[in-house]
């Protein structure tokens, strides 16, 4: 599947042509951010950080075989001066984050495929490994590499999306109020997973109460038809069904609570752990390679993640991989 057009990426971020030439329907053959992975016919987009400037290594990044570059206007003389020597088009753009994500959002609204978004104070990244691996049952699953949960790594994982994929799972950090709301304005996720409210980040926030508001800004940005899945036994979580957007399917997990998907009859023995589930009149024995009760919950989230592509009964009883587990620890 071929990458997007410079009219797309004209549509998608307002940027302008300041050097060299491209037509409307000339494709790019794909996005970075690292001119250490540019491939020939690639863009590469020069982000800002604290202690670098992308924008240094434009021309390199021609050199190595991009057929264009985007920048940050107003583009200093010094890097005109040297992208004028370079072959190649240059584009210019008010902030080449927010072009990035604007391109890592029009990328994944090519794919209509479910899309589900794990966030939470604990358990984030062991939920989405889990729920990728129950996904991964029916076919390819695009998901967040390690935790790469935040401005710049989730659109990296929106960007590799393919064709292939028959279902995506992104991970959601938070460091402030608003940043999930703008994370899921990203990823337009159609399911939801909360895992819990915790005390991380207390320091950025002040209280409990406002890390709950934070984690449920994912819960207020499921689009009607969609699937928000809550931790019955955080009351904090639980209570985050009163957020959620008419059209909206609510599904809750748990041990103690009555849930939805409820586990019992936990035992552990020698690397795993077994248990039964209950979900809509169905009993399914689990057994996962993972010990403790907290990854009885991260489970339990995985479950209510199948429903983001309904399965045929008895498919989702059984044992998740244990690759799936070696790469969330």
């Amino acid at each position: 599947m071929a990458f997007m057009t410079w009219d797309e990426i004209r549509a998608a971020t307002g940027g302008r042509l300041l050097l060299g030439k491209m037509r409307g329907n000339d494709a790019f053959a794909g996005i970075t951010t690292d001119t250490r992975k540019v491939q020939a016919g690639d863009l590469f987009v020069a982000l800002r950080g604290e202690k670098f400037d992308g924008a240094d290594f434009a021309a390199g990044a021609l050199r190595a075989g991009a057929v264009a570059v985007m920048l940050p206007e107003p583009v200093s003389d010094a890097h005109r001066k040297e992208l004028d020597r370079t072959p190649g088009a240059v584009i210019g753009v008010t902030d080449t984050l927010a072009a990035y994500q604007q391109i890592a959002h029009a990328w994944r609204m090519k794919f209509d495929i479910p899309v589900v978004a794990v966030t939470g104070s604990n358990g984030k990244t062991t939920t989405k490994e889990l729920t990728a691996a129950a996904l991964s049952g029916r076919g390819a699953v695009c998901r967040t590499a390690a935790n790469y949960n935040n401005e710049i790594g989730l659109p990296l994982t929106l960007l590799g999306m393919t064709g292939e994929d028959t279902a995506a799972v992104v991970e959601m950090g938070m460091r402030g109020r608003g940043q999930i709301a703008a994370l899921a304005a990203i990823a337009a996720p159609t399911v939801g997973i909360v895992t819990n409210v915790g005390e991380t980040h207390m320091e950025l926030l002040g209280s409990i109460e406002n890390i709950a508001r934070a984690k449920s800004e994912l819960v207020e940005a499921i689009a009607p038809g969609g699937i928000v899945i809550l931790n019955a036994d955080d009351a904090r979580v639980a209570a985050m069904r009163a957020q959620a957007a008419d059209g909206v399917r609510i599904l809750t997990y748990g041990i103690r609570a009555k849930a939805d998907i409820r586990a019992q009859a936990l035992r552990s023995a020698c690397n795993e752990t077994r248990f039964m589930v209950t979900y809509g009149g169905e009993r399914h024995d689990y057994a996962v390679p993972l010990l403790g009760r907290h990854n009885v919950y991260n489970t339990r989230g995985a479950c209510g993640g199948l429903c983001a592509r309904p399965f045929p009964a008895g498919d989702a009883g059984g044992t998740f991989p244990s690759r799936a587990a070696e790469d969330a620890l």
